[in-house]
């Protein structure tokens, strides 16, 4: 119960002389109005189970979504986009798959464990976001904007990063507009800031290249980033009060991100 509610007294259905409202099951809930006076509500019975029975079937998906089932059932193995892009990314950019732990004494800055990261941001700024927020054109945008505290030039920034390792596997991206040109050294340690913009914006020309207009991104930074997007996205299966809401619904998600390893028959 939270604060300045009280309690629902649930009475039993009345009868009620209208024979089509009878069957719609419908009964009254008592509860104090913002003044303190009781008032009385109704409800469609069968329309309020049914809406919790879609919650709890819900929230059992999500679950089932977000975790990794190693031992197959009948044969099949089932596992999500989801859990499959966040344990490459782990793995390519050596942490623990089940934790996202970094392993010590390794290199934590693979250009494809980014490129893991960048797609699974895609995925939640697709499927997710944070309620209140707005969804952005770009997907990845959507999920920077909802679950992390970056600038929005800090965004445009990864989003032409992602952009030139995805497309050229290379450090440069020449942008549509002027906030997605940028000139890139990666890095990967535990006191370099996530990203560091330039003092003046590099102008396309491969000649001027110098510190004043190069943007430093941290990769094993954006790695710790995305792991804690990841873990807010998650939380939406275990709680009723989670800020966290769907973009899409269950069943897209299912049809666009959730995958089946069926063995071959024997011939």
């Amino acid at each position: 119960m939270t604060a300045g509610t009280s309690p629902r007294r649930f009475k039993s259905p009345r009868k009620t002389p209208n024979k089509s409202v009878g069957r719609s099951a419908l009964f009254e809930c008592s509860k104090k109005g913002p003044l303190g006076n009781e008032y009385l509500e109704r409800r469609d019975f069968r329309g309020y189970i049914l809406q919790m029975a879609l919650k709890v079937s819900e929230q059992k998906f999500l679950k089932e979504y977000f975790t990794y089932s190693p031992n197959p059932t009948n044969g099949v193995k089932n596992f999500s986009s989801f859990i499959l892009g966040l344990r490459d990314a782990r793995d390519a950019t050596n942490r623990d798959l089940d934790t996202g732990v970094k392993l010590e004494n390794k290199n934590h800055a693979s250009w494809l464990g980014a490129i893991g990261y960048f797609a699974l941001l895609d995925q939640i700024g697709k499927c997710f976001y944070k309620r209140g927020g707005e969804l952005s054109k770009r997907s990845i945008e959507s999920a920077l904007r909802n679950f992390s505290n970056l600038q929005q030039s800090e965004v445009d920034a990864l989003f032409a990063l992602r952009c030139s390792f995805a497309h050229d596997y290379a450090l440069f991206n020449l942008g549509k507009n002027k906030s997605l040109d940028h000139w890139f050294v990666v890095v990967a340690d535990s006191y370099s800031p996530l990203i560091k913009l330039p003092e003046s914006r590099w102008d396309k020309n491969f000649a001027s290249r110098d510190a004043s207009n190069t943007t430093f991104v941290n990769l094993q930074a954006f790695g710790d980033l995305v792991e804690s997007i990841s873990d807010k996205v998650r939380k939406i299966s275990n709680t009723d009060d989670s800020d966290v809401v769907l973009a899409i619904s269950i069943e897209q998600i299912e049809a666009q991100y959730c995958h089946s390893i069926i063995p071959f028959p024997n011939v």
